[in-house]
């Protein structure tokens, strides 16, 4: 298949409406997602995505811009687009991490 934009995680949202959850179904080896940070890969399986580029998932995007916002961090169109995320792993610990998004093949 032809190269997407992405972190090379699976993310699914697995509730739309506030209070959301967002969580990372999987991830591909040796991409964006799986990057070492202190030991531990950015994302995760089973992670929770609390805010993306300052913006609440659970709570927030109330608004079309933080909406906007929510969409464009989780959901990149373009490679090369870096984005913030709050992320609550499986085992407790909540880490920040930037992602930048790369053109992957599934």
């Amino acid at each position: 298949s032809a190269p997407e934009a992405g972190y090379g995680a699976e993310i699914r949202v697995l509730r739309a409406s506030p209070p959301r959850d967002v969580r990372v179904l999987y991830t591909q080896a040796g991409t964006p997602a799986t990057e070492p940070l202190a030991g531990r890969a950015k994302l995760a399986r089973g992670a929770r995505i609390e805010a993306v580029d300052g913006v609440n998932v659970v709570s927030g995007g109330t608004t079309q811009a933080e909406i906007d916002t929510l969409n464009n961090g989780l959901f990149p169109r373009n490679a090369g687009e870096t984005h913030t995320f709050t992320v609550r792993y499986v085992d407790g610990p909540v880490r920040t991490v930037t992602l930048t998004s790369a053109a992957l093949v599934e």
